[in-house]
């Protein structure tokens, strides 16, 4: 479901995506993206750091 309300919202938001060329290479990165947890990784901050 996550994959799907995702790459509505690039579709929706974006013409050039849209085309059927790009669907597919769009579902593609955005599953990769998804597979090594780039969608939604939160950086620990280093409170020290600051």
């Amino acid at each position: 479901m996550l994959m799907e309300y995702l790459s509505d919202l690039l579709f929706n938001r974006d013409p050039v995506l849209r085309q059927r060329s790009h669907k597919r290479l769009t579902r593609a990165v955005l599953f990769y993206m998804y597979w090594i947890c780039d969608i939604g990784k939160v950086e620990e901050v280093d409170a020290q750091a600051e």
